[in-house]
């Protein structure tokens, strides 16, 4: 009860639209209602030359009006169909679309699959050597073109011997094998040391006290047995389409 004011002055501020709408629509239907009262009300204004008069009780209020007129504009803007795309989006989520919803999911799952795809695309052209410690930073690319050039002429075969020359050794700061080029015959020791030096440029390779005695790193290690077995497994495959292709002339000749 305390809540209620019934000051008298409000309520018949309050009151006096609805009185004058009332009284607007007595005069209306007074001096208009029907075809032939507005008609005659028009002839008689014409011939005054006045202009038409809406009755002053069905004039909207002024603040009516600048409210009306400002949700008007706004849905002229929001709903036109030359709105903004987001605009237009949001109010389909607003209006609970079941389409919005439905194309914001396949949007999120398509952002997953291309977020995923990217994580292992990345991963997939990792290299070994991109582990190795060094104060210059080098893409995968750039490290194993270093390694590889060292291997030419004969990449397989380089690869095979210089594994063949590293030695297991209990690990020490990431280095887990040695090499001693003074127990290799001098051919495969500068073909060695070739793939050393370049290994000592990316920090996979240190030297020790000892002359001719080096420390490698794991990942060298690792690297150069992806490069053996992927030049094996090219060179099986160019021998089994070598044996089809003979097998087919042979199976020619004979017919």
């Amino acid at each position: 009860m305390r809540a209620i004011d019934c000051d008298p002055k409000q309520a018949a501020e309050a009151a006096a639209r609805v009185f004058a709408l009332n009284a607007g629509l007595v005069a209306f239907h007074a001096n208009c209602a029907g075809g032939d009262k507005l008609a005659a009300a028009c002839h008689h204004r014409r011939a005054a030359g006045l202009r038409p008069q809406v009755p002053a009780g069905l004039r909207p209020h002024q603040q009516d009006s600048a409210d009306v007129g400002a949700r008007l504009s706004g849905i002229d803007m929001n709903r036109d169909d030359k709105a903004h795309r987001f605009v237009v989006t949001w109010n389909a989520f607003l209006d609970g679309n079941r389409l919005a919803y439905l194309s914001l999911t396949l949007a999120i799952g398509v952002d997953l699959l291309v977020f995923m795809s990217g994580l292992f695309g990345a991963q997939a052209l990792r290299s070994p050597l991109s582990d190795v410690p060094s104060p210059k930073a080098r893409s995968a690319h750039q490290l194993e073109a270093i390694i590889e050039a060292a291997l030419l002429p004969d990449i397989f075969k380089n690869a095979r011997l210089t594994l063949s020359a590293m030695h297991p050794r209990e690990p020490v700061d990431g280095f887990t094998n040695e090499v001693r080029l003074y127990e290799l015959d001098p051919e495969s020791a500068s073909q060695v040391r070739d793939v050393l030096n370049a290994g000592a440029t990316i920090g996979a390779v240190r030297e020790t006290d000892t002359r001719g005695h080096y420390l490698v790193r794991s990942e060298l290690h690792t690297f150069l047995s992806d490069v053996v077995k992927r030049s094996s497994s090219g060179s099986r495959r160019r021998r089994s389409g070598g044996w089809a292709s003979t097998g087919s002339r042979s199976a020619s000749a004979k017919r």
